[in-house]
């Protein structure tokens, strides 16, 4: 399933999250995210595999969505440039598609990890369509995908502010949360 650099990596991972010990726990999580640092494009296709794959501990799927999300942030943001743009695809559609996973805590996880790529991305216009993607999300059948589409929107209004977004998606998400409000209300018979 995994290669032999992910394999180790993720058993520093799971050392890391099953010690006990403070002191040695710090220690591994630096060591950990200078390992990202030197290998930024590995270990971040690494945490890209850890996050989707439901057979393992739900721990390290959140833990591998947080160190993508200070792999992919304004500090990073160069070694992210070199990533060649298929990959960036994937992973943004992986992200994507956490927002849909059966356990709450990866779906929040996920939350966290999409608006805070948007927040770097929607500064170099890399992820134009995704305010459109959730508000489209925001109508899906599962309960569990619209209720983190409309979390991840909220996230990210409230982290970038109304002024880095276009009119259209400001129309569009206003637009949204009305139909979600007013379906709510029809709901409960309000």
């Amino acid at each position: 399933m995994f290669n032999n650099q992910e394999n180790l990596f993720l058993q520093a991972i799971q050392k890391m999250l099953s010690s006990t010990d403070n002191d040695a726990r710090t220690k591994a999580e630096s060591d950990i995210k200078l390992w990202a640092k030197e290998s930024y494009i590995q270990i971040l296709e690494a945490c890209d595999k850890f996050a989707i794959c439901e057979q393992l501990d739900t721990d390290i799927r959140i833990y591998a969505c947080y160190l993508m999300r200070i792999l992919i942030n304004e500090e990073n943001y160069e070694n992210w440039e070199k990533v060649d743009e298929n990959k960036k695809n994937e992973i943004k559609i992986n992200s994507l598609g956490l927002l849909g996973d059966k356990l709450g805590q990866i779906r929040h996880s996920a939350s966290c990890l999409v608006s805070s790529m948007e927040k770097i991305l929607i500064k170099k216009k890399e992820w134009p369509n995704l305010i459109t993607t959730l508000c489209n999300a925001c109508d899906s059948n599962e309960d569990e995908f619209k209720i983190s589409s409309i979390k991840t929107l909220g996230l990210i209004w409230e982290s970038l502010g109304k002024e880095n977004f276009s009119e259209e998606e400001i129309i569009l998400m206003e637009r949204t949360i009305i139909k979600i409000l007013l379906d709510r209300d029809r709901k409960s018979g309000s």
